[in-house]
């Protein structure tokens, strides 16, 4: 069956599983989305992007230069009207796979959608469709171009819409049209058309590259969903709303009124242009690490920027709080904020994200509140992942499960009806690709043969137990025609069989220093950790799904390469099938 034939059949499922459901609620009053309440209950589900949990109050953060002052009273707020989930983790590093999972219920494994090219097309409905089939209004808003609608990420929505500044709205819309033109003067031949075009081309690249990082978006995302609740209130039916924060991704440059945090700081550094500049880093010293130029007290001066963009975004999401409440909605509104991931300052010699699998990064803020579903006020410990979402909204609203999703439902968690020690496993994954080269067959006309170097990373984290596998291979990307192919291929194949496999206790050692990493599976905790991690893994392979390749807008990839998305996986991605991994623990159970 194709894929388009499996997702047409997964929207009539949705359509009878709605109508079916319609029925049973015209017969005894549940299933309509009112949580076991009289008033339907509406999901307003919040990401805050490149958001670490250990930086926010609520989960204990004293600012290093203004211990009085908390980061983000408005989620403190929330927290205590709710429950936070003290060990949820992401299921990766960067934005657009984790996104998916929080939409789909799905792992990366499963959902397949692994590099910057890969847009989900899978049979598993997203959040929005499942409560669309339900009767639900949907709206989403978003401020990052991993969120874009090409991604896959409008299915369900009614309207939904990017949150841009203006400026950068402009520079996207030159950028687009410059690299159009340039496009154009090169298809027909009219190499002096095309010399200029070039130059103006990449003059707009540069300008838009500039935005995208200063670009303040948390005020358009906010104003987009007051407008539509003023709409939505007017309607009978619940809704789901969406909204998605990009301001606390580098560059740090929050208002004014927000930098409170470092208010001794007599130094010149900013957070502008953090990631490339100079004073902060100087280039790759391998895969992912950087060199490190800031000073300790400097870094602790971008950190204090950090947290007040964290508060500048705190202060946007109190403003829909603040909102719900003179609705009178917020007795009957389900809020969920969570984080896609974190970000790196050196712990582990880089910055940024995309790089790793570590603690820094992959460990997110998980806070939901519904009263008289979530107990006011609980801080629940036992590990979950932020692809529990959708089945937990789904339990919170009294719907039925989605079948197919390896999303678990929180509630019994949140209510101490599941104990915290029960062994639950979380998994991670990260593709990443770097740029290599083979040296050209002789008599070639080129020097080298350009090819990438593939490593694929994943983690599985169950009690404090947390196993990390890595497989890494190179692969050129063009044939030669030479008897160099079939060296390369074997060299691709014996590489590929090689699996770095190692594990730590995280709670014993949470900042994951190499010391106390063992490539040793003697002790019985581990052990038994990697028989879980090889059996899951092998259902999560089985549901394994496939990834459509984006279609490509100028605008939006030269936004990505502004903010640093420059792998060499945007040139041509990996078919879904070319990055499964065989279950971790090969010969170690045999």
């Amino acid at each position: 069956m194709d894929r388009q034939r499996k997702h047409r059949m997964s929207q009539l499922a949705a359509v009878l599983c709605a109508f079916a459901a319609a029925c049973a609620a015209a017969c005894d009053g549940s299933g309509d989305g009112s949580g076991g309440g009289t008033d339907p209950v509406n999901v307003l589900l919040i990401s805050l992007d490149s958001t670490r949990r250990d930086l926010l109050s609520c989960y204990g953060r004293r600012p290093l230069h203004a211990p009085e002052r908390a980061t983000c009273p408005n989620l403190d707020r929330l927290a205590e009207g709710g429950v936070v989930f003290e060990d949820a983790y992401t299921t990766t590093s960067w934005t657009l796979p984790s996104h998916v999972s929080m939409f789909t219920g799905l792992s990366g494994v499963e959902h397949a959608v692994d590099e910057s090219v890969h847009s989900y097309d899978g049979a598993q409905p997203m959040l929005a469709e499942i409560l669309r089939g339900h009767g639900f209004r949907t709206a989403g808003f978003y401020s990052g171009p991993f969120l874009a609608p090409t991604y896959g990420f409008g299915r369900g929505f009614e309207r939904y819409e990017a949150c841009y500044g203006p400026k950068l709205v402009d520079a996207a819309r030159e950028a687009r049209s410059s690299l159009r033109e340039r496009d154009a003067a090169k298809a027909r031949g009219d190499r002096q058309a095309y010399v200029q075009l070039y130059k103006a081309a990449e003059d707009a690249e540069k300008t838009l590259q500039a935005e995208s990082h200063r670009d303040v978006s948390s005020l358009g995302v906010t104003d987009a969903v007051l407008d539509e609740l003023g709409r939505l209130v007017q309607d009978d039916a619940p809704f789901f709303l969406f909204a998605h924060y990009f301001d606390p991704h580098y560059d740090y440059t929050p208002p004014a009124e927000h930098d409170l945090f470092d208010p001794d700081y007599a130094g010149s550094i900013d957070g502008e242009d953090f990631f490339d500049s100079p004073r902060i880093a100087g280039p790759p010293t391998g895969p992912g690490a950087r060199e490190r130029r800031v000073d300790e007290r400097d870094l602790e001066r971008v950190l204090s920027l950090y947290e007040a963009e964290l508060s500048w975004t705190d202060a946007q999401v109190g403003r829909i709080l603040d909102r719900l409440e003179e609705l009178e909605l917020a007795a009957n509104t389900l809020v969920i904020v969570t984080s896609d991931h974190g970000d790196e300052f050196f712990e582990h010699g880089a910055i940024g994200h995309r790089r790793t699998l570590l603690e820094e990064v992959v460990r997110v803020p998980l806070i939901a509140r519904l009263p008289e579903t979530f107990p006011a006020g609980e801080r629940v410990s036992g590990l979950v992942s932020i692809q529990d979402i959708p089945a937990t909204v789904l339990a919170a609203l009294g719907l039925p499960p989605e079948a197919g999703a390896s999303s678990r439902d929180l509630l019994p968690l949140a209510r101490g009806e599941e104990s915290s020690g029960t062994p639950r496993g979380v998994v991670a994954r990260l593709v990443m690709s770097f740029p290599f080269s083979y040296p050209a067959p002789p008599n070639a006309p080129v020097d080298a043969v350009p090819g990438r170097e593939r490593h694929v990373l994943e983690t599985w984290r169950q009690g404090p137990i947390k196993i990390t596998r890595r497989r890494r291979w190179t692969e050129p990307m063009m044939r030669t025609g030479s008897a160099l192919d079939a060296v390369w291929a074997e060299q691709t194949r014996q590489r590929r069989s090689v699996e770095e496999l190692s594990w730590i206790d995280v709670v014993a050692h949470p900042d994951e220093s190499p010391e106390h990493v063992s490539t040793s599976f003697e002790d019985p905790r581990a052990r038994e950790v990697l028989r879980a991690f090889r059996s899951s893994y092998g259902a999560l392979v089985a549901r394994r799904g496939e990834s459509t390749f984006v279609e490509q807008d100028e605008g939006v990839q030269a936004m990505l390469r502004g903010l640093g998305y420059t792998a060499s996986d945007e040139d041509g991605g990996a078919a879904t099938d070319a990055l499964v991994l065989p279950p971790p623990g090969e010969g170690l159970f045999d």
